[in-house]
């Protein structure tokens, strides 16, 4: 089983060039130690919102996050070769923040400032701390004095220093100028220089470049200069620069007429317009560096990364991976991982992915099931049988098998009444559907506590004495030789012996996700429950070991629904989406 080695191994993706005019679960144990497991985000390309950029030796570094309202989670450090994105360990590191600075300085990187946000979106800590990053790990410095905290200021290497300028605090736009020259910050005095600007900086010689409310601004070392040209680009926000041999490119921006996608080179006197397509996209929080003989370009909550060679933009695309969806049907087949349909951005879903531990592909049956979100998956007898869900007409009722990279569907004159947020689970060489949902909008008079049975062939509805109560906000999961269904509406934990259903009084604190979507699956002598907090934001997990829960953990990622493969979980969430893997430190 290889779930896990998306975790440890890098993935590779391929550059593509383009012409400048182209377009372009085993049986129940004792009670036992609760292992030390977490949610981890397969390494992909990263795309976050506001990160900082810089050049290190024969690589890009990036610091960032894609959490919005996080401060309890370190940066995440990732480093560019030209071909791939890699997550690098570090043993500490500085808090999660927005639009930190970042330069290289002699043989580390100096980071700076940055703006952290809490959960309480009003409320931000604009930081004054100042990092260096040696390559392997980060260190915090410990000054007598420092610039004041700020996120997004300029900053650049100039004469084997680091020159900082401006950025935004709680107070606005600042405007002051710093150099770093090894050991301490020192203040100086600009004269009349750049004011009210948003404009990253850019080394070219021995000068620092900025283009600041469409006036061009040079730093000579002493002062700022203002430079007269014959052509420049128009007044923008937003935009970035970067030196690139003997040149400084800029790129995109917020420009009077609107966003832009414009491509300037400046070359010590004059402004080049050098636009062509294909281009990136617009966004905000691009950030651009340069890697040996290209720049790079990446950031603004895409998970692309673009290059410029002197001549033309080119894109490095990401490993093939499922749009960003919800509510879709996701089990285990073998040692994949099959997710299907789904609410997606554009609306319902009808693709079917499958996951082998490391890359995700895209299956392209002659014939699929109908776009829908809130179906059930689950395995019998190498085959996955899906059933139900919410339609573009309303709930379904069909059932369909994927055996191999074919979906057929089976004619059956008997079959469970249509229905959404259902659970389906494999149990003894059957598949065993309870609840869920008779109507659309969900409501307390629609839950259902019927139960069915899939034998392969032909669907029987079980007679029940006794059971959980009607439900949508449920999940099953094998369990040793019986079948687990845990309910979030009422925080309930029941057990099906093939007979009957037998409530298990939990009578301890550690009640597992109440009022929540709840997802559950077995690990080894384990049960994993986990669904959306109270808010809607994260993911609350616990882990039940035969006799009681654990302590819940929490993702700050909307996570689900999961399946469980070998001794891993593995669900979609987040945005942009990744792939997340519940598994040992």
């Amino acid at each position: 089983m290889r779930a896990l080695a998306s975790l440890s191994r890098p993935t590779i993706f391929a550059l593509a060039l383009s012409a400048c005019d182209e377009s372009t679960a085993a049986d129940a144990a004792q009670a036992s130690e609760v292992p030390s497991r977490t949610w981890q985000s397969a390494a992909l390309l990263p795309a976050f919102s506001a990160p900082a950029l810089a050049s290190f030796g024969d690589k890009v570094v990036l610091v960032g996050g894609d959490e919005r309202w996080r401060t309890e989670r370190a940066l995440e450090t990732w480093q560019f070769d030209g071909a791939r994105w890699e997550q690098l360990p570090t043993s500490q590191a500085p808090s999660a923040r927005q639009r930190p600075g970042l330069a290289r300085f002699q043989d580390q990187l100096l980071m700076f400032g940055g703006k952290e946000t809490s959960l309480t979106p009003d409320f931000a800590d604009y930081v004054n701390e100042t990092w260096t990053w040696n390559g392997t790990d980060w260190t915090q410095l410990q000054l007598a004095q420092s610039p004041p905290g700020r996120s997004a200021p300029a900053i650049s290497s100039w004469g084997g220093q680091i020159l900082l300028f401006g950025g935004q605090s709680s107070s606005g736009a600042l405007q002051d100028t710093w150099r770093w020259g090894g050991t301490h910050w020192t203040l100086l005095q600009p004269g009349d220089g750049p004011k009210d600007c948003e404009s990253p900086a850019a080394r070219l010689s021995a000068t620092v470049v900025m283009f600041c409310n469409a006036r061009t601004f040079v730093w000579d070392g002493v002062g700022w200069n203002e430079k007269a040209t014959s052509t420049r680009p128009t007044h923008r926000r937003g935009h970035v620069l970067a030196s690139f041999g003997e040149r400084v490119l800029m790129y995109g921006g917020y420009a009077d007429s609107g966003n832009t996608q414009e491509t300037w080179e400046w070359n010590g006197t004059d402004w080049r317009d050098r636009t062509c397509s294909p281009s990136p996209a617009v966004r905000e929080g691009y950030q651009l560096t340069q890697l040996a003989d290209k720049l790079v370009l990446h950031g603004g909550g895409e998970s692309q990364t673009w290059m410029w060679d002197g001549e033309r933009w080119s894109l490095a695309t990401l490993p093939t991976m499922p749009a960003a969806r919800r509510d879709y049907a996701i089990a285990t087949l073998g040692e994949r991982v099959i997710v299907f349909g789904g609410r997606g951005r554009g609306g319902l879903l009808d693709d079917t992915w499958a996951w082998d531990g490391e890359h995700w592909k895209e299956l392209q049956p002659a014939q699929r099931p109908a776009v829908r979100a809130s179906a059930r998956l689950a395995a019998i007898g190498g085959k996955l049988v899906l059933f139900g869900g919410l339609g573009s007409a309303g709930l379904l009722a069909d059932t369909w098998e994927l055996e191999g990279e074919t979906w057929s569907e089976r004619q059956l004159d008997t079959h469970p009444p249509a229905r959404q947020h259902h659970a389906l689970a494999a149990y003894r060489g059957t598949v065993v559907l309870f609840g869920g949902a008779s109507s659309d909008p969900l409501t307390a008079d629609s839950a259902l506590a019927d139960m069915w049975q899939w034998d392969g062939s032909s669907w029987r509805q079980l007679s029940l004495r006794a059971g959980p109560k009607p439900s949508y906000r449920h999940a099953l999961a094998g369990y040793g030789d019986e079948l687990a269904l845990f309910s979030g509406s009422f925080a309930e934990l029941w057990f099906w012996n093939g007979e009957v259903w037998t409530r298990r009084e939990l009578g301890d604190a550690h009640t597992p996700i109440p009022e929540s979507a709840v997802y559950m699956a077995q690990l080894g002598p384990r049960l994993v429950a986990g669904g959306l907090s109270d808010f809607g934001f994260g993911l609350r997990t616990r882990e039940w070991d035969g006799t009681r829960w654990s302590e819940e953990s929490f993702l700050a990622q909307s996570v689900g629904p999961i399946t469980s493969v070998g001794e891993t979980l593995v669900g979609l969430g987040g945005a942009p989406l990744r792939t997340w893997i519940y598994a040992s430190r």
